[in-house]
């Protein structure tokens, strides 16, 4: 009797576990709502969080239980399956909280030290002219300051020796006087590029400094209106030949040796560089100073652009010099009082950088001032080399730091081993997409992989390396590799900054799947709101994917900002009459046009609502140097004069000239784009 109950126990177990289906994933690009439904097995049912709708994922797995699939995709995707009622056996798909925090804390952390980051080069600069600051306290500044910027190399001699000079000459030079005599260096070097521009040739080669000398002839240096301490400080160190000014600048030749004359210009033009570098940090950290709310590092991280506008209130000598206002046009030179001013100021992150530029929205005749004046113009090429990049996530966070590390060695230990340093089937492509080129591997050598894909962006190779190993060399921020139960991870090692957008990238796949037609564009603009369309903008980069699995077929590649327009341009499509939407789509012979003014007030609401988020990013991706005027423009005023029309070269949104006579002026137009109406551009692997 107890073999027989035994019997069947076993019996019902085996037949169970054979009744129980496994989870597999055939090599293709899922959607996180499409990994969910092929984990919809045995009564359970998967949903997906709204978050995580548009992500997409490289993945394949062999036939599983969905116990292991689970915990792979939850290491690999960094994601968790939770149950959220057991009586229905409902489960949902989303972002580990886990990760979400940590990854939230380590945007802090670094956000925390670029703004200190900002203000370092106004602080050195402080630093260097301040006589309470020993020379020994300055020249340990610069070297820290240079070590910081190429943590990777070493320290060349000549930067202690020339930091030593600048220290030393500029601590007694007259910078006040220069400052105020920023107008007649302006003057000064104007009429020195002049006087070169018409004597092109004229002077001997042999004495290539000779041309300062007749140049005075003309243009003596008590007409351009320095200050006379600055005219004194010139002479003197030009004349002192155990200076060392004198020493330094005698290096460039006997000319210069020989003739005090050549060498008090050289005083001049080196001053000018120093007081110019001063005056604008001085004027910067002013000028921000008022700027509140600030714009800051981390609101810019996490939402890619930040636009706002500011009144704020200057002293005229300094709003003279921000507008860089030499003759006195803008602000009178008898101008006393304080001038408030009306500022537009946008920050942006992208490539890993941040950056800012503020305009001033009433100088009309004046070019933009200040750009990126907070820029962290040294971060790009901090984040894109490995030592540097360590280097800054171990000033930023030390947990940021040791992760980075543990990750590093991981992949160090695997990126020797087999497959991955096997050679991939030629031919090659020269350009691909790190996601593309993990797809390749895993066909061709039958790899399971799981990977998200964060930006499916095109990446140059700078060798002909034929392995995967070789090849995940040449991306940075570096794609590090990592691996559970037989399945390979490739993970982005700066993925707590890369999740932050939310760009669409499922419904990207979509349309570069699809025949490209009306309806295809239309699953595409209603799958996409109008902030993803915005992170489009944001991303500014060329996108790629293979659209099938197989290595011969055609990859597609397409501009994400051509894809935001186009999203732009199908909103105004969708909201005309189908006979008219038609004849856009179609036109005949003639180019369509639409003054947007015509539209509706319902569709005229929304267009305002959709141009007032995306103002920081048209702005800066108007083309055609459009007029800072009409750059800056309320969108309100935008949207009465702006013009749609499909012609040849494709759809142009520009505005309606404000006279008539300037109605063929090509510097009007505002944006463009290829799109919709055909594909982005098809070319074959071995050409990307």
């Amino acid at each position: 009797m107890r073999r027989v109950i035994l019997g069947c126990v076993i019996g019902a177990l085996l037949q169970g576990s054979a009744m129980t289906q496994q989870v597999e994933f055939p090599l293709d690009y899922y959607s996180f709502e499409e990994i969910a439904r092929r984990m919809s097995v045995d009564g359970r049912r998967v949903d997906c969080a709204r978050s995580l709708s548009q992500k997409l994922a490289l993945v394949r797995l062999k036939p599983r239980s969905w116990q292991q699939a689970r915990e792979i995709l939850e290491a690999g995707l960094d994601i968790r399956f939770r149950l959220t009622s057991e009586a229905e056996n409902r489960w949902i798909l989303e972002r580990n909280p886990e990760v979400a925090r940590r990854e939230k804390r380590w945007r802090e952390q670094l956000a925390a030290y670029l703004e200190q980051k900002r203000d370092r080069e106004w602080r050195l600069m402080r630093k260097i002219v301040d006589k309470r600051v020993s020379d020994e306290e300055a020249i340990a500044i610069i070297l820290e300051t240079f070590k910081e910027d190429a943590p990777d190399e070493t320290i060349p001699p000549e930067v202690e020796r020339e930091g030593r000079l600048i220290i030393e000459l500029f601590r007694t030079a007259p910078l006040e006087p220069a400052l105020r005599s920023w107008r007649a260096f302006h003057r000064y070097e104007q009429q020195q590029n002049e006087f070169l521009k018409n004597n092109h040739g004229a002077f001997d080669p042999n004495e290539p400094f000779r041309w300062y000398v007749q140049f005075e002839v003309q243009y003596p240096l008590s007409s351009f209106g320095f200050a006379q301490e600055v005219l004194d400080w010139a002479q003197s160190v030009a004349s002192d030949k155990k200076s060392k000014f004198y020493s330094f600048s005698s290096s460039l030749g006997e000319h210069v040796e020989q003739n005090p004359q050549i060498l008090r210009h050289f005083a001049l033009d080196l001053l000018w560089v120093f007081a110019r570098q001063y005056g604008e940090l001085w004027a910067r950290d002013a000028l921000k100073q008022q700027l509140q709310p600030p714009l800051s590092v981390l609101e810019t991280i996490e939402q890619g652009a930040v636009l706002r506008e500011y009144i704020v209130t200057l002293p005229p000598d300094q709003l003279a010099w921000h507008l860089n206002d030499v003759e006195g046009k803008l602000v009178p030179f008898d101008s006393r009082a304080p001038v408030p001013t009306q500022l537009l100021a946008r920050a942006t992150w992208r490539w890993n950088r941040f950056g800012m530029d503020i305009e001033f929205v009433e100088a009309q005749d004046v070019s933009s001032f200040l750009h990126n004046m907070s820029t962290l113009s040294d971060y790009k090429s901090l984040i894109r080399r490995r030592g540097a990049l360590r280097h800054t996530l171990e000033r930023a966070s030390s947990e940021l730091a040791r992760a980075y590390d543990a990750a590093l060695e991981r992949h160090n230990q695997l990126i020797q081993q087999s497959p991955v340093n096997q050679p991939l089937q030629p031919p090659l492509p020269a350009k691909a997409s790190v996601a593309d080129l993990v797809r390749r591997w895993a066909q061709e050598h039958k790899q399971e992989v799981v990977m998200e894909v964060l930006h499916p962006l095109i990446e140059a190779f700078e060798d002909s390396s034929a392995s995967l190993e070789g090849r995940l060399k040449t991306f940075e921020p570096p794609c590090l590799l990592n691996q559970r139960d037989g399945v390979w991870f490739v993970q982005y090692s700066m993925a707590f900054l890369d999740r932050v957008s939310d760009v669409p990238y499922v419904a990207i796949r979509d349309l570069m799947r699809s025949d490209w037609s009306y309806e295809a564009w239309r699953r595409f603009y209603t799958a996409v709101s109008a902030e993803q369309a915005r992170w489009l903008m944001i991303v500014d980069r060329f996108l790629s994917w293979n659209p099938r699995e197989t290595p011969e077929s055609q990859a597609v590649l397409a501009s994400s900002v051509d894809l935001g327009i186009a999203w732009l341009v199908m909103a105004i499509l969708e909201s005309l009459p189908p006979d008219v939407r038609m004849q856009f789509w179609n036109p005949s012979t003639d180019a369509p046009t639409l003054t947007l003014a015509q539209l509706p007030f319902e569709t005229r609401a929304r267009l305002l609502s959709i141009l007032t988020l995306w103002r920081a990013l048209l702005i800066e991706n108007s083309y055609g140097g459009l007029p800072r005027r009409e750059r800056l423009m309320p969108p309100s005023a935008w949207l009465e004069r702006l013009r749609l029309t499909h012609t040849k070269k494709g759809w142009a949104l520009h505005l309606i000239p404000d006279e008539p006579s300037r109605e063929d002026d090509k510097n009007r137009l505002f944006i463009i784009s290829p799109l919709p109406g055909k594909p982005p551009l098809y070319l074959p692997e071995s050409d990307i």
